[in-house]
């Protein structure tokens, strides 16, 4: 009996391995699918930048501008820097000290016409406290308004935002 099933379990692989074929044309994407032409050529804007190098910062595009929020520099230290980039060579300095304060390791989107910043650390070092607000603004150059959530901590966290279409 035991022989019985190894053939069967051997036949099986078998037929599984030979009706695999490759082919030689490439699948084609979903007509409503985006379509990216150059993902490997890239071209370097400015060698250098104005804003403070820093990790765990966010960035997005609203109003036509690129931001880059927040982050820790070098140092260890956070920051609560605001920039935005209409071409990004130029950057220019919104606010050096945002109202939602230092913060690295946070999430920001645009939606419903707002730039969010969610959560985050605050402090200067890995194992500090995790924050728990929500932020937004509807202009930047007016600073942002906090927005109360409930007592949800997040750090490490991601953000994805969905737009309503056919993609994929």
């Amino acid at each position: 009996m035991k022989r019985k099933i190894i053939y069967l379990a051997l036949a099986l692989l078998l037929i599984v391995f030979l009706s695999c074929s490759k082919t030689e044309t490439p699948s084609t994407p979903s007509p409503s699918a985006p379509v990216v032409s150059d993902i490997v050529h890239w071209t370097q804007v400015t060698v250098t930048t104005p804003f403070t190098a820093a990790d765990w910062n966010t960035a997005l595009v609203y109003n036509n501008k690129m931001w880059l929020i927040g982050g820790r520099n070098s140092s260890g230290d956070t920051i609560a820097e605001v920039w935005s980039s209409t071409n990004g060579a130029d950057w220019t300095l919104v606010t050096g000290n945002a109202a939602f304060g230092p913060r690295f390791r946070h999430s920001s989107v645009v939606y419903n016409n707002k730039m969010w910043v969610i959560g985050g650390s605050d402090v200067n070092s890995q194992g500090g406290p995790s924050l728990n607000d929500v932020w937004y603004s509807t202009m930047a150059l007016t600073g942002y308004l906090q927005q109360v959530t409930r007592s949800l901590l997040r750090v490490f966290h991601l953000l994805h935002l969905i737009f309503p279409g056919n993609y994929g």
